[in-house]
């Protein structure tokens, strides 16, 4: 952070001074240092939010023996990825028709596997992994009794 303020202090200068060699250097001084300095600072923690690698991790340690687990909520690749389990998306019945993918559409790129909730809740010794807040609307729609096994940075772990 220091550096940045320096090399803004030579921006102001180059600026005042008119001199386009040190503006030049200034700007390229001030991206460099400002990105050296935001990348490990905001960067990387941030991505560290939005991946499911831990969510992942978690359940390839607690359930090595389950291939498929259904998710209900937002839908995180990287789980898919760092897992190597197949996640199937579940939705509410009402939900299933729009989601369906349809050529020349935003709905095209809905690719993942998808089930509907009920059906796939109910099953036995399924897995689902509920979204902390899309977990009202998992027990609005799913109608069977699911016992919670875990819990990973705002995602729940059930199972029927």
């Amino acid at each position: 952070m220091l550096l940045t303020a320096l090399a803004g202090l030579g921006l102001v200068y180059a600026v005042k001074s008119c001199n386009k060699k040190y503006l030049t250097a200034a700007v390229a001084a001030m991206a460099l240092f400002f990105n050296l300095a935001l990348i490990p600072t905001v960067a990387v923690p941030l991505s560290g939010l939005r991946s499911g690698k831990q969510l992942a991790l978690q359940l390839q340690n607690k359930y090595p023996e389950k291939a498929e687990i259904g998710l209900y909520g937002e839908y995180p690749t990287s789980a898919v990825f760092y897992s190597g389990k197949k996640l199937v998306k579940l939705l509410p019945q009402d939900e299933i028709e729009g989601f369906k993918p349809k050529a020349f559409s935003w709905s095209s790129k809905n690719v993942m596997p998808y089930a509907e909730l009920k059906s796939y809740a109910g099953v036995k010794d399924n897995v689902v992994v509920v979204q902390r807040k899309a977990l009202q609307g998992f027990m609005d729609n799913a109608d069977t009794y699911l016992l919670l096994a875990g819990e990973n940075k705002g995602w729940y772990i059930v199972q029927g």
